[in-house]
């Protein structure tokens, strides 16, 4: 059975409130931390257990919680279309790092462009990337209500983006009066802010590189939902826009950086950007909503993981660790276990510390990942890599980019990757593994489990 501290506070009166629109708007960075933990079982714990009983019981939990998904942390499923597309893109994409995709993984032998992560969104249980820009950010909210590269072309841009075919289309509009930065002119247009709505500022000078699109104070963000009485909108931000109440309340889950921000009468846009905001760009009618977000349901991130269970006084005994795991099932097309999915999981457990290592394939490694199949291990693609058992250095196979962790029933966020590329740095500082080894006091008696592999028996 799971553990969960008995006095652990839940606003289940605030989440209520959120859900149903008359607080603050559904926000799973603060549902992590405050909607009531999913657990598989109740009663109490195992009395007097061992370290190996302990590994057992949350490793169970942490693999049924994961393959429920996210609908406990929002509190019950919905059947609204356009809701179930807000929680679908920020259950994907919250938490991501702030980094061009084919510049993290691909170590700029793209050129900075990101068509191939494009392509692969739009393919059956294709991946979406663990890292993304203001621009990327849109893009991915375009291809989960079903717009392609056909609509996009190669991915919208801080600047410049009224031009694309998706805002040429019947339904579809870009309106550049300044008031439409208020929520009540934006939700009063002819062509009303609706879900997926597009807030662009940037300095259109041919003068600055690339005419000052992506360049400078250039920002872009879209509209998760909105509200009315008075007119509100919820966007889905890297934080460009600057809401002064983003990191409110204090219970969210700090640093992420990528995120669902509260109810905004007003957007503030960029620091430097007054006087540029370029436009407000509303959808055409999906070319079908509710089979995109079938499709996104089968998307998988671009990662692999590893997780540690340590002592929750302490955190440096590990008692039990993973090898490097795909984060999605290898068997299951919906078990794709994004950033927030894998941090649900471990959601206020106590008796034990859990963390996510999350790490980034690069290069020819990241490549073939992506031509490969849902049945894939790293041990199907050892030709590119060194020993399971060598540690992992160096910044060519793989990018350390952030720790998942719950310790003693509170998550927390810790960033590993750079805000610059080191692709050619070769001291990355692993976690001191191999990435086909597990490790830890308990692992020796749990042999018959290692590795734990999503798609094999539960333990």
């Amino acid at each position: 059975m799971a553990r969960f501290p008995a006095n652990f506070q839940i606003q289940a009166a605030a989440n209520a409130a959120n859900a149903a629109g008359t607080g603050g708007p559904p926000r799973l960075s603060v549902f992590l931390n405050t909607s009531p933990p999913a657990f598989s079982r109740t009663g109490p714990p195992t009395p007097n257990r061992s370290d190996v009983d302990l590994v057992k019981e949350t490793l169970r939990d942490i693999k049924t919680v994961l393959e429920q998904g996210l609908d406990s942390a929002w509190g019950g499923a919905t059947t609204d279309l356009d809701e179930r597309w807000a929680r679908t893109v920020t259950g994907m994409m919250m938490c991501a790092h702030y980094f061009t995709p084919s510049v993290l993984y691909m170590t700029n032998a793209l050129g900075n462009d990101d068509s191939p992560f494009w392509d692969s969104m739009t393919k059956p249980g294709g991946f979406f990337p663990l890292c993304i820009c203001c621009q990327q950010s849109c893009t991915v909210a375009l291809i989960t209500r079903g717009f392609t590269k056909a609509h996009f072309l190669t991915g919208l841009n801080a600047g410049g983006s009224e031009g694309l075919p998706v805002f040429q289309l019947p339904g579809a509009s870009w309106q550049k009066a300044n008031d439409l930065r208020s929520a009540e002119k934006a939700c009063g247009a002819t062509a009303k802010a609706g879900p997926g709505t597009i807030f662009e500022f940037f300095n259109d000078d041919p003068s600055l590189p690339n005419g000052g699109k992506n360049f400078g104070f250039a920002h872009i963000a879209y509209v998760l939902r909105t509200g009315a009485t008075p007119a509100r909108l919820q966007l889905f931000d890297t934080g460009g826009m600057n809401d002064d109440k983003r990191d409110e309340p204090s219970v969210m889950v700090k640093s992420m950086g990528t995120y669902d921000d509260p109810w905004t009468e007003k957007i503030k846009g960029p620091s430097g950007g007054e006087g540029h905001f370029s436009g407000m760009g509303t959808l055409p009618p999906s070319p079908n909503l509710a089979a995109a977000l079938d499709a996104a349901d089968r998307l998988r991130p671009l990662g692999f993981v590893r997780l540690v269970l340590s002592g929750e006084q302490d955190p440096k005994n590990v008692l039990y660790s993973t090898p490097l795991l795909p984060m999605h099932a290898t068997s299951g097309e919906t078990h794709n276990f994004s950033l927030a999915r894998l941090m649900w999981a471990i959601r206020g457990l106590t008796g034990i510390t859990a963390e996510w290592r999350v790490f980034m394939p690069r290069s020819a490694l990241a490549v073939k990942v992506m031509g490969g199949t849902r049945e894939n291990t790293l041990f199907d693609l050892k030709d590119l890599l060194p020993g399971p058992k060598e540690l992992i250095t160096g910044w060519d196979k793989f990018m350390w980019l952030c720790v998942l962790r719950n310790h003693a029933g509170v998550l927390s966020y810790e960033r590993k990757a750079p805000r610059h590329d080191h692709s050619k740095d070769n001291t990355l500082t692993n976690d001191k593994l191999g990435w086909g080894v597990a490790g830890g006091s308990a692992q020796p008696a749990l042999k018959d489990i290692d590795p734990w592999y999503w798609g094999g028996q539960a333990p």
